[in-house]
Protein backbone atom coordinates (compact mmCIF):
# COMPACT_ATOMS: atom_id res chain seq x y z
CA UNK A 1 0.00 0.00 0.00
CA UNK A 2 1.15 3.52 -0.77
CA UNK A 3 1.83 6.02 1.95
CA UNK A 4 -0.80 8.76 2.16
CA UNK A 5 0.54 12.31 2.22
CA UNK A 6 -0.32 14.60 5.13
CA UNK A 7 -3.13 17.07 4.54
CA UNK A 8 -2.19 20.63 3.72
CA UNK A 9 -2.26 23.19 6.55
CA UNK A 10 -5.54 25.09 6.88
CA UNK A 11 -5.65 28.68 8.10
CA UNK A 12 -9.12 29.70 9.32
CA UNK A 13 -9.98 33.40 9.39
CA UNK A 14 -13.40 33.21 11.01
CA UNK A 15 -13.21 35.98 13.61
CA UNK A 16 -14.65 35.75 17.13
CA UNK A 17 -18.36 35.29 16.37
CA UNK A 18 -18.60 33.03 13.30
CA UNK A 19 -19.18 29.30 13.44
CA UNK A 20 -19.09 26.87 10.54
CA UNK A 21 -21.22 23.74 10.49
CA UNK A 22 -19.67 20.29 10.61
CA UNK A 23 -20.24 19.41 6.94
CA UNK A 24 -18.23 22.44 5.89
CA UNK A 25 -15.33 21.29 8.05
CA UNK A 26 -15.58 17.77 6.61
CA UNK A 27 -15.38 19.20 3.10
CA UNK A 28 -12.50 21.45 4.14
CA UNK A 29 -10.53 18.47 5.47
CA UNK A 30 -11.18 16.55 2.25
CA UNK A 31 -10.05 19.54 0.20
CA UNK A 32 -6.82 19.89 2.18
CA UNK A 33 -6.01 16.23 1.44
CA UNK A 34 -6.35 16.50 -2.35
CA UNK A 35 -3.19 15.72 -4.35
CA UNK A 36 -0.94 18.70 -4.81
CA UNK A 37 -2.78 21.01 -2.41
CA UNK A 38 -0.23 22.88 -0.33
CA UNK A 39 -2.14 25.57 1.60
CA UNK A 40 -5.79 26.29 2.36
CA UNK A 41 -7.51 29.40 3.73
CA UNK A 42 -11.06 29.41 5.09
CA UNK A 43 -13.14 32.55 5.58
CA UNK A 44 -16.17 33.46 7.72
CA UNK A 45 -18.62 32.84 4.85
CA UNK A 46 -17.59 29.16 4.67
CA UNK A 47 -20.44 26.70 4.08
CA UNK A 48 -20.91 23.33 2.34
CA UNK A 49 -21.04 23.30 -1.46
CA UNK A 50 -21.74 20.83 -4.26
CA UNK A 51 -18.13 19.79 -4.93
CA UNK A 52 -16.50 21.14 -1.79
CA UNK A 53 -16.61 24.03 0.66
CA UNK A 54 -17.58 27.55 -0.38
CA UNK A 55 -15.65 30.41 1.21
CA UNK A 56 -12.14 29.07 0.67
CA UNK A 57 -8.94 29.70 -1.25
CA UNK A 58 -6.21 27.12 -1.80
CA UNK A 59 -2.89 26.76 -3.59
CA UNK A 60 -2.02 23.59 -5.51
CA UNK A 61 0.68 22.51 -7.92
CA UNK A 62 -2.00 21.22 -10.30
CA UNK A 63 -5.47 22.24 -11.40
CA UNK A 64 -8.49 21.19 -9.35
CA UNK A 65 -11.56 22.15 -11.42
CA UNK A 66 -14.23 20.43 -9.33
CA UNK A 67 -13.88 22.57 -6.17
CA UNK A 68 -14.31 25.67 -8.36
CA UNK A 69 -17.53 24.13 -9.69
CA UNK A 70 -19.73 25.22 -12.55
CA UNK A 71 -20.15 28.93 -11.92
CA UNK A 72 -16.69 29.87 -13.17
CA UNK A 73 -16.08 33.60 -13.20
CA UNK A 74 -18.80 34.41 -10.68
CA UNK A 75 -18.12 37.72 -9.00
CA UNK A 76 -19.49 41.07 -7.90
CA UNK A 77 -19.47 44.46 -9.60
CA UNK A 78 -20.34 47.73 -7.85
CA UNK A 79 -21.16 50.73 -10.05
CA UNK A 80 -22.29 54.24 -9.13
CA UNK A 81 -25.49 55.63 -10.64
CA UNK A 82 -25.83 59.16 -12.01
CA UNK A 83 -28.20 60.38 -9.26
CA UNK A 84 -28.12 60.15 -5.47
CA UNK A 85 -30.48 57.63 -3.92
CA UNK A 86 -32.84 60.31 -2.58
CA UNK A 87 -33.68 61.31 -6.17
CA UNK A 88 -34.61 57.78 -7.29
CA UNK A 89 -38.28 56.86 -6.85
CA UNK A 90 -38.45 53.29 -5.64
CA UNK A 91 -41.91 52.58 -7.08
CA UNK A 92 -40.65 53.68 -10.49
CA UNK A 93 -37.60 51.45 -10.11
CA UNK A 94 -39.86 48.48 -9.34
CA UNK A 95 -41.78 49.06 -12.57
CA UNK A 96 -38.59 49.63 -14.58
CA UNK A 97 -36.98 46.39 -13.40
CA UNK A 98 -39.99 44.07 -13.63
CA UNK A 99 -38.65 42.41 -16.82
CA UNK A 100 -34.94 42.77 -16.12
CA UNK A 101 -34.30 39.05 -16.77
CA UNK A 102 -36.23 38.84 -20.05
CA UNK A 103 -34.19 38.59 -23.28
CA UNK A 104 -32.47 41.92 -23.84
CA UNK A 105 -33.11 43.71 -27.13
CA UNK A 106 -29.58 45.14 -27.12
CA UNK A 107 -27.78 41.89 -26.32
CA UNK A 108 -26.47 41.21 -29.84
CA UNK A 109 -25.04 44.69 -30.30
CA UNK A 110 -23.63 44.69 -26.78
CA UNK A 111 -22.02 41.27 -27.34
CA UNK A 112 -20.14 42.70 -30.32
CA UNK A 113 -19.10 45.77 -28.33
CA UNK A 114 -17.83 43.71 -25.41
CA UNK A 115 -16.11 41.06 -27.53
CA UNK A 116 -18.42 38.18 -26.56
CA UNK A 117 -19.01 35.21 -28.84
CA UNK A 118 -22.21 35.58 -30.92
CA UNK A 119 -23.71 32.40 -29.42
CA UNK A 120 -23.40 33.92 -25.94
CA UNK A 121 -25.44 37.02 -26.79
CA UNK A 122 -28.76 35.34 -25.91
CA UNK A 123 -28.01 35.45 -22.17
CA UNK A 124 -25.95 38.64 -22.06
CA UNK A 125 -27.38 41.19 -19.65
CA UNK A 126 -29.33 38.65 -17.55
CA UNK A 127 -28.90 37.81 -13.88
CA UNK A 128 -29.09 34.02 -13.70
CA UNK A 129 -30.51 31.93 -10.90
CA UNK A 130 -29.51 30.83 -7.41
CA UNK A 131 -27.96 33.52 -5.25
CA UNK A 132 -27.30 35.90 -8.15
CA UNK A 133 -28.94 39.33 -8.12
CA UNK A 134 -28.96 42.91 -9.30
CA UNK A 135 -29.46 45.28 -6.39
CA UNK A 136 -30.09 48.99 -6.04
CA UNK A 137 -28.27 50.21 -2.92
CA UNK A 138 -27.63 53.43 -1.03
CA UNK A 139 -24.28 54.24 0.54
CA UNK A 140 -24.98 54.27 4.28
CA UNK A 141 -21.46 55.15 5.42
CA UNK A 142 -18.23 56.03 3.65
CA UNK A 143 -14.91 57.63 4.57
CA UNK A 144 -13.81 60.89 3.03
CA UNK A 145 -11.57 60.49 0.02
CA UNK A 146 -13.03 57.13 -0.98
CA UNK A 147 -14.72 56.22 -4.27
CA UNK A 148 -18.25 56.75 -2.89
CA UNK A 149 -20.01 59.24 -0.62
CA UNK A 150 -22.86 58.77 1.82
CA UNK A 151 -26.19 58.91 -0.03
CA UNK A 152 -24.82 57.80 -3.39
CA UNK A 153 -26.93 55.28 -5.30
CA UNK A 154 -25.09 52.23 -6.59
CA UNK A 155 -25.80 48.98 -8.35
CA UNK A 156 -24.39 45.72 -7.02
CA UNK A 157 -24.33 42.97 -9.65
CA UNK A 158 -23.66 39.41 -8.48
CA UNK A 159 -23.61 37.04 -11.43
CA UNK A 160 -21.51 34.43 -13.19
CA UNK A 161 -20.87 32.84 -16.55
CA UNK A 162 -24.52 31.94 -17.30
CA UNK A 163 -23.93 28.27 -18.14
CA UNK A 164 -20.47 28.43 -19.70
CA UNK A 165 -18.87 27.12 -16.53
CA UNK A 166 -21.30 24.20 -16.36
CA UNK A 167 -20.31 23.27 -19.92
CA UNK A 168 -16.67 23.25 -18.81
CA UNK A 169 -17.47 20.95 -15.88
CA UNK A 170 -19.47 18.57 -18.08
CA UNK A 171 -16.48 18.18 -20.41
CA UNK A 172 -14.08 17.13 -17.63
CA UNK A 173 -12.53 13.65 -17.95
CA UNK A 174 -13.03 10.81 -15.43
CA UNK A 175 -10.71 10.93 -12.44
CA UNK A 176 -10.55 14.70 -12.41
CA UNK A 177 -11.11 14.67 -8.66
CA UNK A 178 -7.40 13.97 -8.27
CA UNK A 179 -6.49 17.10 -10.20
CA UNK A 180 -5.06 17.76 -13.65
CA UNK A 181 -1.70 18.65 -15.11
CA UNK A 182 -2.20 22.15 -16.58
CA UNK A 183 0.01 21.27 -19.56
CA UNK A 184 -1.96 18.12 -20.44
CA UNK A 185 -4.54 18.25 -23.25
CA UNK A 186 -7.33 18.01 -20.67
CA UNK A 187 -5.81 20.72 -18.49
CA UNK A 188 -5.24 23.02 -21.45
CA UNK A 189 -8.82 22.52 -22.64
CA UNK A 190 -10.27 23.26 -19.20
CA UNK A 191 -8.13 26.36 -18.78
CA UNK A 192 -9.34 27.68 -22.14
CA UNK A 193 -12.97 27.05 -21.15
CA UNK A 194 -12.29 28.61 -17.74
CA UNK A 195 -10.80 31.77 -19.23
CA UNK A 196 -13.71 32.13 -21.65
CA UNK A 197 -16.20 31.78 -18.80
CA UNK A 198 -14.39 34.37 -16.66
CA UNK A 199 -14.27 36.85 -19.55
CA UNK A 200 -17.96 36.39 -20.30
CA UNK A 201 -18.94 36.73 -16.63
CA UNK A 202 -17.12 40.08 -16.42
CA UNK A 203 -18.77 41.28 -19.63
CA UNK A 204 -22.18 40.14 -18.43
CA UNK A 205 -21.91 42.02 -15.15
CA UNK A 206 -21.14 45.24 -16.97
CA UNK A 207 -23.88 44.61 -19.55
CA UNK A 208 -26.36 44.03 -16.74
CA UNK A 209 -25.25 47.25 -15.01
CA UNK A 210 -25.81 49.16 -18.26
CA UNK A 211 -29.22 47.54 -18.75
CA UNK A 212 -30.39 48.18 -15.18
CA UNK A 213 -29.18 51.79 -15.24
CA UNK A 214 -30.77 52.42 -18.64
CA UNK A 215 -34.10 51.15 -17.30
CA UNK A 216 -33.83 53.82 -14.61
CA UNK A 217 -32.83 56.48 -17.14
CA UNK A 218 -29.42 56.95 -15.49
CA UNK A 219 -25.75 56.84 -16.35
CA UNK A 220 -23.52 54.35 -14.55
CA UNK A 221 -19.79 54.14 -13.78
CA UNK A 222 -17.87 51.15 -12.41
CA UNK A 223 -16.39 51.48 -8.93
CA UNK A 224 -15.11 48.04 -7.89
CA UNK A 225 -15.22 44.43 -9.06
CA UNK A 226 -13.86 41.13 -7.76
CA UNK A 227 -14.12 37.58 -9.10
CA UNK A 228 -14.65 34.91 -6.45
CA UNK A 229 -14.85 31.62 -8.42
CA UNK A 230 -11.72 31.18 -10.52
CA UNK A 231 -8.14 29.94 -10.78
CA UNK A 232 -5.03 32.09 -11.37
CA UNK A 233 -1.36 31.13 -11.72
CA UNK A 234 0.57 32.06 -8.58
CA UNK A 235 3.97 31.22 -7.12
CA UNK A 236 4.71 28.38 -9.48
CA UNK A 237 1.30 26.76 -9.02
CA UNK A 238 -2.36 27.66 -9.08
CA UNK A 239 -4.38 29.75 -6.65
CA UNK A 240 -7.97 28.50 -6.55
CA UNK A 241 -10.79 30.62 -5.12
CA UNK A 242 -14.24 29.23 -4.41
CA UNK A 243 -16.46 31.86 -2.82
CA UNK A 244 -13.34 33.86 -1.93
CA UNK A 245 -12.86 37.32 -3.40
CA UNK A 246 -9.56 38.34 -4.93
CA UNK A 247 -8.04 40.84 -2.47
CA UNK A 248 -5.86 42.39 -5.15
CA UNK A 249 -7.81 45.62 -5.75
CA UNK A 250 -8.09 48.84 -3.69
CA UNK A 251 -11.76 48.08 -2.94
CA UNK A 252 -13.34 44.62 -2.82
CA UNK A 253 -17.14 44.09 -2.89
CA UNK A 254 -18.61 41.82 -0.20
CA UNK A 255 -22.31 40.92 -0.57
CA UNK A 256 -24.71 40.97 2.35
CA UNK A 257 -28.23 39.61 2.54
CA UNK A 258 -31.43 41.55 2.02
CA UNK A 259 -31.59 42.38 5.73
CA UNK A 260 -27.89 43.13 6.30
CA UNK A 261 -25.62 45.52 4.42
CA UNK A 262 -23.11 44.80 1.71
CA UNK A 263 -19.64 46.31 1.93
CA UNK A 264 -16.68 47.64 0.04
CA UNK A 265 -13.60 46.38 1.85
CA UNK A 266 -10.17 48.01 1.74
CA UNK A 267 -7.76 45.02 1.93
CA UNK A 268 -4.90 45.28 4.38
CA UNK A 269 -1.37 45.49 2.98
CA UNK A 270 -0.31 43.55 6.10
CA UNK A 271 -2.87 40.76 5.74
CA UNK A 272 -1.60 37.36 6.90
CA UNK A 273 0.17 35.45 4.14
CA UNK A 274 -2.00 32.45 4.95
CA UNK A 275 -5.05 34.32 3.63
CA UNK A 276 -3.70 33.73 0.11
CA UNK A 277 -4.54 37.23 -1.18
CA UNK A 278 -8.22 36.55 -0.59
CA UNK A 279 -11.26 37.79 1.35
CA UNK A 280 -14.73 36.41 2.05
CA UNK A 281 -17.13 37.03 -0.82
CA UNK A 282 -20.25 37.68 1.20
CA UNK A 283 -22.42 36.68 4.11
CA UNK A 284 -22.34 32.93 3.36
CA UNK A 285 -25.24 30.55 3.77
CA UNK A 286 -26.42 29.51 7.23
CA UNK A 287 -29.02 27.00 5.93
CA UNK A 288 -28.93 25.01 2.71
CA UNK A 289 -31.66 25.39 0.11
CA UNK A 290 -33.58 22.25 1.07
CA UNK A 291 -33.71 23.29 4.73
CA UNK A 292 -35.11 26.70 3.80
CA UNK A 293 -38.38 25.18 2.53
CA UNK A 294 -39.21 23.85 5.95
CA UNK A 295 -38.00 26.92 7.79
CA UNK A 296 -39.10 30.00 5.81
CA UNK A 297 -42.21 31.13 3.94
CA UNK A 298 -42.31 33.22 0.80
CA UNK A 299 -43.25 36.81 1.68
CA UNK A 300 -46.59 38.13 0.42
CA UNK A 301 -46.50 39.91 -2.93
CA UNK A 302 -47.66 43.47 -3.43
CA UNK A 303 -49.86 44.45 -6.38
CA UNK A 304 -46.79 45.55 -8.32
CA UNK A 305 -45.20 42.10 -7.98
CA UNK A 306 -42.62 43.13 -5.39
CA UNK A 307 -42.33 41.72 -1.90
CA UNK A 308 -41.52 43.65 1.26
CA UNK A 309 -39.48 41.69 3.80
CA UNK A 310 -39.62 42.79 7.42
CA UNK A 311 -36.09 44.13 7.12
CA UNK A 312 -34.02 45.47 4.26
CA UNK A 313 -35.11 46.47 0.78
CA UNK A 314 -37.91 45.36 -1.50
CA UNK A 315 -37.46 42.31 -3.70
CA UNK A 316 -38.49 41.49 -7.27
CA UNK A 317 -38.46 37.76 -8.06
CA UNK A 318 -40.69 35.70 -10.31
CA UNK A 319 -39.84 32.38 -8.64
CA UNK A 320 -41.67 31.66 -5.37
CA UNK A 321 -39.39 28.75 -4.48
CA UNK A 322 -36.31 30.88 -5.01
CA UNK A 323 -37.74 33.55 -2.71
CA UNK A 324 -37.85 30.92 0.04
CA UNK A 325 -34.36 29.57 -0.69
CA UNK A 326 -32.94 33.08 -0.78
CA UNK A 327 -34.64 34.29 2.40
CA UNK A 328 -32.49 36.75 4.28
CA UNK A 329 -32.52 34.39 7.26
CA UNK A 330 -30.79 31.72 5.20
CA UNK A 331 -27.61 33.79 5.36
CA UNK A 332 -25.16 34.80 8.05
CA UNK A 333 -25.13 38.37 9.33
CA UNK A 334 -22.78 40.29 7.04
CA UNK A 335 -21.95 42.63 9.90
CA UNK A 336 -20.27 39.73 11.68
CA UNK A 337 -18.37 38.90 8.49
CA UNK A 338 -17.18 42.52 8.40
CA UNK A 339 -16.11 42.21 12.06
CA UNK A 340 -14.18 39.03 11.25
CA UNK A 341 -12.37 40.74 8.36
CA UNK A 342 -11.12 43.42 10.75
CA UNK A 343 -10.39 41.05 13.63
CA UNK A 344 -8.28 38.77 11.43
CA UNK A 345 -6.29 41.66 9.97
CA UNK A 346 -7.61 41.10 6.46
CA UNK A 347 -8.88 44.64 5.87
CA UNK A 348 -11.57 47.13 6.79
CA UNK A 349 -15.20 47.10 5.62
CA UNK A 350 -15.15 50.88 5.25
CA UNK A 351 -18.07 51.55 2.89
CA UNK A 352 -21.54 50.33 3.86
CA UNK A 353 -24.07 49.63 1.11
CA UNK A 354 -27.69 49.26 2.25
CA UNK A 355 -30.24 47.41 0.06
CA UNK A 356 -33.18 49.29 -1.49
CA UNK A 357 -34.42 46.99 -4.28
CA UNK A 358 -33.18 43.52 -5.23
CA UNK A 359 -33.94 41.83 -8.53
CA UNK A 360 -33.61 38.05 -8.67
CA UNK A 361 -34.29 35.46 -11.35
CA UNK A 362 -37.54 35.39 -13.29
CA UNK A 363 -39.67 37.98 -15.00
CA UNK A 364 -42.11 39.42 -12.47
CA UNK A 365 -45.76 39.09 -13.51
Amino acid sequence: MGTSLPAAPVAAFLGPRIEAEGRAWDQLRALSALPGVGRVAAFPDIHPGRYGPVGVAFWADRLHPLPIGGDIGCGILVARLGKPARKITLDRAVRAWSDLDAPWTQSTAMARALGCAPQDARVLGTVGGGNHFCELQVVGAAPEGGPLSKGDAVLMIHSGSRGLGEVAVAALPPGVGQGMDPSSPEGTAWLAAHDRAVAFARANRWALALRAAEALGLDVDPVAEAVHNAVVPWRGGWLHRKGAAEATHPWVPIAGSRSTPSWLVAPSAQAPEGALLSLPHGAGRKFDRAACHGRFQAPKREKDGSVRPKEGGRVLCGDKGLLVEESAGAYKDSRRVAEAIAAEGLGVAAIQLDPLLTFKSGVVR
